[in-house]
């Protein structure tokens, strides 16, 4: 019998590796890629005449697919390497376009991104064409050019993120096609395109309008949790006047939807940590007890038995920064100081895990700032500092604070024969490498 292996053999291999989930992914992508390399090479031995050597599109398909799940760095070059090699013998089909496309839109460049947008404009052409009906693209098809330009870090990324999902929008309104119905990850992945930008005055509003669309998708409340906490994130990084008011709105919406039903818009620590963010930023003088309110709200939930909306540290030194930053009147100032004991009472009479150096260099500034009487000042700061220590959690960014902010405090650190400050090491047992 003849027992030469032939292309189906090698293809039941290569699918077998393509399908390996993760650990392991980045492996079966290697192996399904040499496969394919063998493959090729006894067909090329052949002269290209043995039929039965000859790689298939499934071939390329699978092993396209097996790349792009690895999301590694050298996945783009490989991914593209292995389409265009395909075409020395097959048209790339949908499985092919589709596994090259979800390869780039984890590039995280705007070369990758052009990519993506390049393969749909050519699948939107191709269905148009007799015998290539097939490759008529779909939502997932559209949404990987929509991730690829969000994540390409592009300073118009969530611009054509945006004109991606319209071009969707309208060929569905259009086609009436269910398959391009835009679904919540097209919608969330625009809003998430939003939500990165920086210092753009309108993210928040660009973000928010995307929200309503998805809030309406013919007929349907696509909304969930991720995407109204990214609109909040896109509010605060926006910097936008009356940010903070916007962020709350959209908690308050969250809740009530919660209460009718609704458990998908749910809010969770990350919602409500990033609208505590968005008031820290907040240039409205009561912005610490704001902060604290909602801290409250967060921390009673959790007590009554929400664990979806349990708070850590970084909770905990968002209502702290907002403390940080208050200004205004004396009043202004007591408040912000109250509230910052009030935070660290509430993080240290319950289970919220551990501290953090950031946590005690945040809560020095607190008493930097808004403490104007220097003995007081000091008390404060000495308690503290006290129980940074404890905790383990004093780093050298801590230390530089104590020289420049609290010099009385830093004079007294322990020294060594050189006369150079040489904290105790069980100081900073618990951070991930001592001074």
């Amino acid at each position: 019998p003849n027992l030469e292996p032939n292309a189906s053999h090698y293809g039941s291999l290569i699918s077998c590796w393509a399908r390996v989930s993760s650990p392991g992914k980045k492996r079966a992508a290697e192996k399904a890629l040499k496969l394919l390399e063998e493959l090729e090479t006894l067909y090329e031995e052949s002269n290209y005449k043995n039929a039965h050597l000859k790689p298939q599109q499934a071939h390329y398909s699978s092993v396209i697919t097996a790349i792009s799940r690895t999301r590694d760095s050298q996945s783009i070059d490989q991914a593209n390497d292995v389409f265009n090699r395909m075409k020395r013998f097959h048209q790339p089909d949908m499985v092919a376009y589709s596994a090259f496309m979800i390869a780039l839109s984890n590039g995280g460049n705007k070369q990758s991104a052009r990519k993506a947008e390049e393969l749909l404009n050519d699948m939107e052409k191709m269905k148009d064409t007799p015998n290539y009906e097939h490759m008529r693209p779909s939502t997932t098809t559209y949404t990987s050019a929509i991730v690829a330009w969000a994540n390409s870090r592009a300073s118009d990324s969530a611009e054509k993120a945006e004109a991606l999902l319209h071009r969707l929008e309208d060929v569905y309104r259009t086609t009436g096609y269910r398959m391009l119905r835009p679904d919540a990850i097209a919608f969330g992945s625009v809003i998430n395109a939003w939500a990165k930008c920086r210092h753009q005055k309108d993210a928040g509003k660009r973000a928010e309008a995307i929200l309503r669309r998805m809030e309406n998708n013919d007929g349907k409340d696509l909304t969930e949790t991720v995407a109204y906490t990214n609109v909040i994130l896109a509010y605060w990084r926006s910097e936008q006047d009356n940010a903070e008011v916007n962020a709350e709105k959209l908690l308050e919406e969250m809740k009530r939807k919660t209460e009718k039903g609704n458990i998908s818009c749910l809010p969770d620590n990350i919602t409500y940590t990033t609208v505590i963010q968005t008031w820290a930023r907040s240039k409205k003088k009561e912005k610490a007890e704001k902060a604290w309110n909602i801290l409250s709200e967060l921390c009673e939930n959790y007590r009554k038995g929400n664990l979806n909306v349990r708070p850590n540290v970084i909770t905990f030194t968002a209502c702290l920064n907002a403390c940080v930053y208050t200004v205004g009147y004396p009043v202004h100032k007591r408040k912000a100081v109250e509230v910052a004991l009030r935070t660290v009472d509430e993080f240290h009479c319950n289970d919220y895990g551990s501290s953090s150096s950031v946590f005690y260099r945040t809560l020095l500034l607190v008493f930097n700032r808004q403490v104007d009487n220097p003995k007081d000042q000091m008390k404060y700061a000495s308690v503290a500092f006290s129980r940074c220590c404890a905790e383990g959690q004093v780093d050298i960014t801590l230390i530089n604070l104590l020289e420049k902010k609290f010099p009385s405090l830093y004079k007294n650190l322990p020294r060594n024969s050189n006369n150079k400050v040489e904290p105790l090491p069980e100081w900073s047992i618990n951070i991930g490498s001592r001074l």
